[in-house]
């Protein structure tokens, strides 16, 4: 028990700013060196605020006990501040706004400004330990590009939408000691955040650990965010990016990793590769790692999407969803919720020729069945590849965690995810299985018991889901 009540408590100094271990609000530092960015009566003010959610959360872990049998007392409460936080932001941005009338776009981004403003305090605060992590600042003017390899004379929608004018920048993550010996290749990342927030700078602590367990060098790019710019812009910034790439790496030491909508980002750019890929001369990279990836904008592959009660990730009303407001809508723009390239598992055939990819979702978030759709597609009865590349999948579904459970150091499950990925990365370079025991191309692997949630998922995920109609129409 007092085991339990310290966590308690260092939960509680993370708003303080009194845990090093702990990020919260904020004190951001870069390369070893930084300014306070919250006064400490900030700090105090936010640490009364979420006071009551610490305290009932607790309570509920030992009485009621907590959601999930797997949970820790710090998942708990991280999750149920995750909640509040998202309720506080959008109930600041919706101010004044009355809900039955149309939302206007000066509503839509004052709700968007004010989300990135609540979530970067939360997730900027990482100190960097110069002996240990090199970051080094990148950019590069998209104009300097080959305009030729973002156009596909074939979708007029997204060549009509190209759009090279600025500079794109981003972040090389380097650990300088990893856990296994430097490799020369690169790790191109997509950060996460719906399309419409966050940054290489929030996901530090996701980057440096892929440095340190895979022995590679991480870019992670700041790609165009909704709803100021909209599909296709992220997009052609991974492709500006891994194209770079290319003029300095063989393909075959480059791997692309995403989480959330980073990684259906990064699926997006493994399917417009596998269509368009041949005729422009992209090769593909050597494998993918997709942690909890956003594969299908309209939300019909299963019932994750409208009941996952436990994850963080809010519910959707509608599906697909209506609301102006849904990064969905505010990333497509005027681009349909399945166009084949935007939404990967609408892609059809393309799916096939996807390489090396390794998967690694929640069972009860909120994306899980995009997962497990993805899966039952490409395991159907005679589902075959025509390219060169074809696809070569381990979708790994862990029992009872929630929407990127890597992003949480201390839980058990995060360790054996980081494991799989060092191992994964290892095979991608030919290196031999450990303990003969390969990590790539397994399917669907389940780490963790399942319930009656997870057979419901492998139920009703794809299978006889309007998404499943729409695919196989389009083979």
């Amino acid at each position: 028990m007092a085991e339990e009540l310290e966590t308690a408590s260092s939960v509680m100094s993370i708003a303080t700013g009194d845990n090093p271990s702990a990020p919260p609000p904020p004190s951001t530092t870069t390369g070893g060196s930084g300014t306070n960015a919250v006064s400490r009566s900030a700090q105090l003010r936010f640490a009364l605020n979420i006071l009551p959610t610490v305290l009932g959360t607790t309570f509920k872990h030992f009485t009621a006990g907590p959601p999930c049998p797997s949970w820790p007392l710090k998942l708990h409460l991280l999750i149920a501040l995750i909640r509040q936080s998202t309720d506080t932001s959008m109930k600041a941005a919706s101010k004044g706004h009355i809900d039955d009338q149309p939302m206007s776009k000066d509503v839509i981004l004052r709700r968007v400004k004010a989300a990135r403003a609540q979530t970067n305090s939360f997730m900027t605060m990482l100190k960097i330990d110069p002996a240990k992590v090199l970051i080094t600042p990148w950019s590069l003017e998209r104009a300097s590009v080959d305009r030729a390899v973002l156009l596909t004379n074939k979708d007029k929608a997204m060549d009509d939408a190209l759009d090279l004018d600025g500079s794109l920048s981003g972040e090389f993550v380097d650990w300088l000691h990893p856990d296994v010996p430097k490799r020369d290749g690169v790790i191109l990342y997509l950060h996460g955040g719906a399309y419409y927030m966050l940054s290489p700078q929030t996901h530090r602590m996701l980057t440096m650990t892929l440095s340190r367990v895979t022995g590679l060098r991480v870019l992670a790019i700041d790609y165009r965010l909704a709803p100021e710019h909209c599909f296709p812009a992220a997009l052609h910034d991974a492709l500006i990016a891994y194209t770079h790439l290319l003029k300095t790496f063989s393909p075959d030491n480059i791997f692309v990793m995403g989480d959330s909508a980073g990684g259906g980002l990064s699926a997006s750019l493994l399917v417009y590769i596998s269509k368009y890929g041949r005729q422009l001369g992209i090769p593909p990279p050597s494998g993918a790692v997709l942690f909890s990836p956003w594969l299908d904008l309209s939300s019909t592959s299963g019932p994750s999407w409208t009941d996952a009660e436990h994850d963080y990730l809010p519910k959707i009303k509608t599906v697909p969803p209506a609301e102006p407001y849904n990064p969905a809508n505010m990333y497509a723009g005027a681009i349909p919720l399945d166009h084949e390239v935007m939404s990967p598992l609408h892609s059809g055939e393309a799916l096939t020729g996807l390489g090396r990819i390794l998967v690694q979702t929640g069972s009860i978030e909120a994306l899980a069945s995009d997962s497990l759709a993805l899966h039952k597609y490409l395991s159907a009865p005679n589902r075959t590849s025509t390219t060169n590349n074809p696809t070569r999948y381990t979708i790994q579904l862990y029992a009872g965690m929630p929407h990127v459970f890597v992003s949480f150091p201390f839980l058990k499950e995060t360790r054996t995810a980081f494991e799989y990925i060092g191992r994964f990365v290892a095979e991608c370079y030919g290196e031999e299985a450990k303990d003969g025991e390969s990590v790539v191309g397994k399917g669907c692997a389940w780490i963790g018991p399942k319930g009656e949630w997870e057979s419901r998922l492998e139920r009703e995920s794809f299978t006889g889901s309007k998404m499943n109609k729409a695919v196989e129409a389009k083979l």
